[in-house]
Parts: C-alpha cells; sequence; structure tokens
C-alpha cells in the first residue's frame, strides 16, 4: 500500500495544479473580458522595487505608487505594511485628469527601482520610484524613497499623498492602490515648515515627507498634497523609528545617495 500512495500522491498533486492553472485562466480571460487592455495570460499586477525591509510599488493598470515595509512587530505573511500612497493628479488647460484617466501606461522595473511612463491627455507623464540604500542593520523599518516625476509639456503635477494600516498583494491587485483617492494618514500630519511628519502603517512607524515643490496638509490634516508648478520635481518619504530620525533622513544627497545605488548594482551585475 506504501507503494501505492506514493504513486497516487503526486497524481492527485498533478490534477490539482492542472484545476489551479486553469481557474486563473479563466480569471484571467474575465479580467480581459472588463479590461482590454489586460493581455490574455497576464493580469497587470504591480512592480516592486525594495531595499532591506522597505517595498515600493507601482501598479501597471493606473500610475498610482506606494511605500511599503514588512511587518516586524508582528508576523504577517499575507500583507505590509501600509505607509503611503502617492498619486499623480494633472490639471491641463483647466481639466483635472486623475490616475484612472492615464492611457498607454508602461511600467518597468529596473535596477533598484520602478519607472512608469503614460498620457494624461495631451501631457505625458514619466515617474521613477526608487528606495535609496538607507536602513539596513536596523532591528526596525527604516529607509528613504525617492519618487520623481516629469510632465512633458511642462504641466503643474499635483501629488496627493496618503496613508493606511495594511495592504496585500497576494489575492491580487489592490484596489486600494487603483482607485483615485487617497486615505488618511492613522495620525493627524504636523507640518513643521516644510516637512511633514506623522506615525504611518498598522505598527506606527515613524514618517517624514518633503518635496521640491509645496507641500500642503489637507483634509483636516488627514492627507497631503505636494504642488510642483514647473510640471517636475520629486517627493521623498523617509521611514524610522523615532520622528527625529526620519527627519535626519529627508537631509541625505539625494544625488549622491542615487548615484550609490546605481554603482551599487552595476557592481552587482558585473560581478
Amino acid at each position: 500500500m506504501p507503494f501505492q500512495s506514493n504513486r497516487i500522491r503526486p497524481i492527485m498533486i498533478a490534477i490539482l495544479l492542472q484545476g489551479v492553472a486553469s481557474l486563473s485562466m479563466a480569471a484571467d480571460t474575465a479580467e480581459h473580458a472588463r479590461d482590454p487592455r489586460l493581455p490574455l495570460g497576464r493580469r497587470l499586477r504591480e512592480r516592486i522595487a525594495a531595499w532591506d525591509k522597505v517595498i515600493a510599488a507601482t501598479d501597471e493598470s493606473v500610475p498610482n505608487s506606494t511605500v511599503l515595509t514588512y511587518f516586524t512587530k508582528s508576523a504577517n505573511a499575507v500583507y505590509f505594511n501600509y505607509m503611503a500612497k502617492l498619486m499623480p493628479v494633472v490639471t491641463d488647460h483647466g481639466k483635472t485628469l486623475m490616475p484612472s484617466d492615464a492611457t498607454g501606461l508602461k511600467v518597468e522595473d529596473f535596477h533598484g527601482g520602478v519607472a512608469a511612463d503614460c498620457q494624461y491627455g495631451k501631457v505625458a507623464l514619466h515617474t521613477e520610484l526608487i528606495p535609496l540604500m538607507v536602513g539596513r542593520g536596523v532591528a526596525h523599518p527604516e529607509g528613504l524613497v525617492l519618487y520623481r516625476v516629469t510632465t512633458t509639456p511642462s504641466t503643474p503635477i499635483e501629488i496627493h499623498i496618503g496613508g493606511g494600516e495594511k495592504l496585500g498583494f497576494v489575492w491580487g491587485p489592490s484596489a486600494v492602490l487603483r482607485d483615485n483617492k487617497v486615505a488618511p494618514f492613522p495620525s493627524p500630519v504636523d507640518m513643521q515648515g516644510t516637512i511633514a511628519t506623522m506615525q504611518g502603517g498598522q505598527e506606527g512607524a515613524a514618517m517624514a515627507i518633503a518635496t521640491s515643490g509645496k507641500l500642503e496638509a489637507v483634509g483636516g490634516n488627514e492627507t497631503l498634497v505636494a504642488r510642483m508648478d514647473s510640471g517636475k520635481g520629486y517627493v521623498l518619504v523617509a521611514l524610522a523609528g523615532q520622528t527625529e530620525r526620519a527627519q535626519e533622513l529627508l537631509d541625505t544627497d539625494v544625488e549622491v545617495a542615487e548615484q550609490e545605488l546605481k554603482d551599487y548594482y552595476a557592481n552587482l551585475m558585473g560581478s
């Protein structure tokens, strides 16, 4: 009997896997029927880059991005600690265009980050999301994420920034990441000059956010808007165990840090 059991088990596993594959193909076909932009056989999901405990992701169906961390105070194999959502909004000739209005979206990951290109009406938008080499060797999540945007022709752009508690991709694309709104951070935003600080995620990590444009707390200090009237600029999202440390990370020389990242991956891929 053990001999028969050993023969039957792989057959049963093969049948189960075939059933899962069939269900997945059926789901892809149904998704394609709802959204013809979706290629058959592949679901649009999210592209991810990470450094240590900090994760940065951009969705492939709408040009929204998010900053996440692994849980460190509890075990969770399904969700990430949800720190921030970055949602680009373009105003073109008096018309406000939301992420769901974007067309021709193409998202690609590169060594150390994720880039996206799309059209907001007649305005081309390019975004880059890059977790810099900050935070390795500490027990709690610590890091610095660079979010850069460029519009062509130069058109005023707003980055709406909000947060939440947890977010996951295990069961499929995140509806929270894809919608045209940002949710309040778990704690009120505290504006300290040109820097915003708050607690983020379910585990309450300290955050500090700054921009090359103008930063404003909105909705009763629940969310943020970074305005870049020139049509280009960046947002920095810093995470740490303490607010003071998160603020310190915003003083990082971004050009130097980005070059260090490029050099790191060039050496890694060349070895």
